[in-house]
């Protein structure tokens, strides 16, 4: 992976096609970027692990970062804080409950992969976290999009971060959390494992996949 615009290569993996269209512009709006930055990367989208649904992993040279993908009204500030449900600020100044807290569902996403890679490293099917955890290795960020509204007020979370979508390849682009000690063929190993399938391949042989994975799982 390198910063030269000929020789980058964006590597894409489904569990399933994104249902909702915002998702996919997200996604493209993220690929594209990543192509005009020269980024090599390898993106995993849409999959499923112990009912933890991951929007999306990106997979760099200097960083690995899992996405949770929030489509939000941009003229209505949010409010987020560690604990309790995330709100959004309505003209008339009343709240509106949104539906869960988004950065612990972001952390148990990471949390969720985390477990699995260990499974994979205890098999000795890929080398081992370099810290206590592979969520050390992982920056778990929630994705506002299109960014983030004016006025919103996010209270700091020790291991989650808040970007826009406007700003997420800035961050992404920075050394950061990631597994530069593992090489292609260990991506390759957690891939099939996940029971992804490549772009461009049939969507049905991730049933197949899916079966194959199970047995990681148990």
């Amino acid at each position: 992976m390198n910063n030269n615009t000929q020789n980058t290569q964006i590597t894409v993996f489904y569990g399933d096609q994104p249902a909702h269209a915002h998702e996919r512009r997200a996604i493209n709006v993220v690929r594209n970027e990543l192509a005009r930055r020269g980024i090599s990367a390898t993106l995993l989208v849409n999959f499923t692990i112990r009912s933890r649904q991951i929007d999306l992993l990106i997979v760099t040279e200097q960083r690995c970062m899992n996405v949770e993908l929030k489509h939000v009204d941009v003229t209505l500030p949010l409010i987020a804080k560690p604990n309790g449900l995330w709100r959004q600020q309505l003209p008339d100044g009343t709240e509106r409950m949104l539906d869960r807290n988004y950065y612990e569902q972001a952390r148990q996403e990471t949390y969720a992969l985390s477990d699995l890679l260990e499974k994979l490293a205890r098999k000795r099917l890929v080398p081992g976290p370099q810290h206590s955890g592979f969520a050390k290795h992982i920056d778990t960020v929630v994705c506002c999009d299109p960014h983030i509204p004016a006025g919103s007020a996010l209270t700091k979370h020790p291991h989650v971060a808040v970007v826009g979508l406007d700003t997420l390849l800035d961050r992404l682009a920075q050394p950061g959390p990631g597994f530069p000690h593992w090489a292609p063929q260990h991506w390759e190993e957690a891939i099939r494992c996940l029971g992804l399938y490549p772009e461009g391949q049939d969507a049905e042989d991730a049933v197949r996949r899916r079966a194959d994975a199970a047995a990681v799982e148990d």
